[in-house]
């Protein structure tokens, strides 16, 4: 019996020594940022104007003239003399791509769902609604948007595994990684 106690000692030690001297591959990947509705909130708000620097879709709205720039938000500009549009002011979207507008709603695409923005108030943008339900951790894998993926100069970008536990993505980082078992194409 004491035989057998030393000998499965022995392996156990033999086994945890040889764990312990193997490298876990690092790999530069992505890694959600997680939070609450409220902290989304405080992420989309009005500055002050900014250049456009890689403009995307146009929307008009009234005398108001909204610019996309692509992954950071919607430049403002008051149109009202359309051969002189003043820039007015910024909506910080951190990821958006895309925007459309009802009455004074704004709606933008932000990582993998669909704000609601109340802009009544150009200076004080309030965020009405998140609907992620379309592609939520609920539903099966959800996935770094390819706004986000596009900026990894990799055939396949890795990134940490979402878990419904910890919250709603209100974001992605640029991480180093043990290697995950999540990847898609680049």
């Amino acid at each position: 019996m004491r035989n057998i106690a030393f000998l499965t000692l022995g392996v156990t030690v033999m086994l945890l020594s040889s764990c312990l001297g193997e490298d876990v591959k690092q790999v530069q990947g992505l890694k959600p940022i997680y939070g609450s509705q409220s902290e989304l909130s405080t992420l989309i708000k009005s500055t002050e104007a900014q250049s456009l620097t890689n403009p995307g879709k146009i929307y008009t709205k009234d005398h108001l003239l909204l610019i996309n720039e692509a992954l950071k938000g919607v430049h403002l500009y008051d149109n009202s003399d359309p051969s002189s549009p003043q820039n007015i002011g910024f909506i910080s979207i951190p990821g958006n791509l895309d925007v459309a507008m009802k009455g004074n709603m704004l709606y933008a695409d932000y990582q993998n769902g669909l704000l609601t923005i109340d802009i009544s108030d150009i200076n004080n943008p309030e965020v009405k609604d998140f609907n992620s339900d379309y592609n939520s951790l609920d539903n099966g894998q959800l996935y770094p948007p390819a706004g986000i993926t596009a900026q990894i100069n990799s055939s396949k970008v890795y990134f940490e595994c979402p878990d419904a536990n910890k919250g709603l993505i209100i974001g992605w980082e640029k991480a180093n990684l043990p290697q995950t078992q999540c990847y898609i194409q680049n």
